[in-house]
């Protein structure tokens, strides 16, 4: 490698290093900590009242953050910004665009799209990151999985240098450019819809979405949908990374 590809490479490195990094003080868990251990050291200044209002603030919005009707109405903002089209509904395309991240879920509702006769070919976008130390690119893994699951190897092509939204869409468009494709269908989660789908037009492919789940409007059914619970934190903190995405690709002129 080069000595400018080599700088090139490590300038992309850190971008995406602290993007990610950075990132992280708005998620409710990462927030909390931090918030938490200043409540600690002021508790044991002058200002220990202020600390014990930290506190319980923090308390309550990861409370909060953790119920399920909060990640819920999330859900449900990001997916009223996309068209949620049933399988019956969409459009014969020249591939499935699969977006990297191994979710059950995409990994089906590309397989039902494939096997509905809606496209003759899936594309799947998903590399390393390169930190995290994977023994095998995202794109890599779920082909394997749809091979298990009957997709013929003949059907697949794998994009598997892209490690964000953004390489996804220029990446797969080069593909599309390469061999004369116009239309496709865009599989990812219904919460990063709405970025990769900005991300795509951007890039100049004009994908139809095929998100894998569909979100209703947020109901509190019983009390169980007030209180707190890990996984739903979890789905919290992935809608709120999308939100923050999608600003940060607008500002950037990405989406």
């Amino acid at each position: 490698m080069s000595p400018r590809n080599s700088r090139r490479y490590q300038a992309k490195f850190l971008t995406l290093f602290f993007t990610k990094l950075l990132t992280l003080v708005a998620y409710p868990l990462s927030a909390a900590i931090l918030l938490g251990a200043t409540a600690l050291a002021l508790s044991f200044t002058e200002w220990r009242g202020l600390g014990q209002l930290l506190l319980g603030f923090v308390l309550m919005v990861l409370w909060i953050a953790a119920t399920p009707v909060c990640a819920n109405w999330l859900s449900w903002r990001l997916g009223t910004k996309v068209p949620g089209l049933t399988l019956e509904a969409l459009p014969r395309s020249d591939a499935v665009i699969v977006l990297g991240g191994a979710s059950s879920d995409r990994i089906l509702r590309a397989l039902r799209i494939y096997h509905a006769g809606k496209a003759p070919r899936i594309l799947i976008s998903g590399g390393t990151v390169p930190w995290l130390r994977q023994a095998l690119p995202e794109a890599r893994g779920i082909a394997n999985i749809l091979v298990e699951f009957g997709t013929p190897l003949s059907a697949l092509i794998l994009e598997s240098n892209s490690r964000t939204t953004r390489e996804n869409a220029i990446n797969t468009t080069a593909i599309f450019k390469d061999n004369s494709w116009r239309t496709a269908l865009l599989v990812t989660s219904v919460t990063q819809m709405p970025r990769a789908l900005a991300a795509f037009r951007k890039a100049g492919l004009d994908v139809v979405p095929a998100a894998d789940t569909f979100v209703g409007p947020p109901q509190v059914d019983s009390l169980f949908d007030l209180l707190p619970d890990a996984w739903t934190l979890y789905w919290t903190t992935s809608a709120l990374k999308e939100m923050i995405g999608l600003f940060i690709y607008r500002v950037r002129g990405w989406a």
